[in-house]
């Protein structure tokens, strides 16, 4: 991983040098437009192969940790908030998950840890775990009831539809949920207003 942030850096430096290079000379348009396209397609595309390079190499897909985080993300979770009018969860539902997970945590916490912070820190991991585990199990749920041939006629008497079920939990098992969790997050002062009271004493 080393070699490849390194050839990054030098291509970066090439980027760098291609643009200042332009706007040294001054030019905006001229008689070497058509070479400075070429070379700054050239620097832009080999930013592009590395970048597609070192995210194989970390088993990474379009940032996220793998192919399947991203496509669960960007196919059922994009744009979608966590709490509110229009998220996944109802504030007043938030509150009472965070409520109960204090409540369960209250003696582990009064054991191990001294100061507020660091109960509201461990509090707040294991929220998150529950909720990581609450957009699982929507995940889940929906794609057996669309397969479940109760519910939809044209699967009646297909016997493969039971392998498919299978093959798709299988491939949700690959799903970094914290991590889209994270994403949803991520901003949220709502969420992150829940975690400002010491655990009940």
């Amino acid at each position: 991983m080393k070699e490849l942030d390194t050839i990054w850096n030098v291509i970066h430096q090439w980027e760098e040098d291609c643009l200042g290079n332009r706007s040294g000379r001054g030019h905006t348009d001229g008689d070497d437009d058509g070479e400075f396209a070429k070379e700054y397609d050239d620097v832009c595309h080999a930013m592009a192969v590395i970048t597609e390079t070192k995210e194989k190499a970390e088993g990474k897909f379009n940032g996220w940790t793998n192919h399947a985080t991203w496509k669960v993300n960007l196919e059922f979770f994009d744009g979608q908030a966590l709490g509110g009018d229009d998220g996944l969860i109802d504030d007043e539902r938030l509150s009472e998950i965070v409520k109960e997970e204090r409540e369960d945590q209250e003696a582990f916490c009064r054991r191990h840890f001294d100061n507020e912070k660091d109960r509201e820190s461990w509090i707040y991991s294991c929220v998150k775990r529950w909720l990581a585990d609450y957009l699982r199990e929507m995940v889940s749920t929906s794609v057996s009831d669309r397969l479940n041939p109760n519910f939809n006629e044209a699967f009646k008497n297909d016997p493969f539809i039971s392998t498919m079920d299978g093959w798709l939990h299988a491939w949700l098992e690959d799903v970094d949920w914290m991590e889209i969790l994270d994403h949803m997050l991520d901003g949220d002062d709502q969420f992150s207003s829940l975690f400002t009271q010491e655990v009940t004493a």
